[in-house]
């Protein structure tokens, strides 16, 4: 099984994304028989889900796993539900864009005048995750309602039209 591991250069006003560094540390690792590629995405919401096509079809996953930088409850593990094909960011891309073009900070259809899923759950195995984390004392907590704040979500749903697509 390959399992392609997706994190982001920094960010915003942080200077370090661990996102960027779980990807690095676990690239190339084999876990419960699983082969694991990290891979490091720049934060550009106009190329980003081109550079996560071209990463899956360059290593064809298994399962595809997108880490982020939480701007809340930092001292913990979130794990997301659902990606929502609306998401609010707390800061323009690197480049200084915010999604679709615009240039502030408001509440952003990811894909658009183009039909599709208001939102698709994870189809990981969560509760037995959630269980692992819970015994191994890792603290974590669930995102079920988030409106959606982060590029995380955004190439999510990039990914799922880019399916539909491809």
């Amino acid at each position: 099984m390959k399992v392609l591991i997706v994190g982001f250069e920094r960010w915003g006003s942080y200077s370090t994304n661990p996102s960027q560094y779980v990807a690095e540390k676990l690239d190339g690792k084999k876990i419960a028989g699983a082969k694991i590629k990290g891979v490091v995405l720049p934060v550009n919401f106009k190329t980003l889900p081109k550079t996560l096509h071209h990463a899956i079809k360059k290593y064809r996953p298994d399962i595809l796993i997108t880490l982020g930088l939480a701007f809340r409850n930092m001292d913990k593990i979130t794990l997301e539900t659902v990606a929502k094909r609306k998401i609010k960011p707390f800061f323009p891309d690197n480049y200084g864009r915010w999604p679709n073009g615009t240039n502030k900070p408001r509440l952003y259809d990811v894909i658009g005048k183009e039909k599709g899923p208001f939102f698709r759950k994870s189809k990981l195995p969560l509760k037995n995750i959630i269980s692992k984390l819970k015994k191994a004392n890792i603290p974590l907590s669930v995102s079920q309602k988030q409106e959606g704040t982060c590029a995380s979500r955004f190439f999510i749903l990039g990914n799922i039209l880019w399916k539909k697509k491809n």
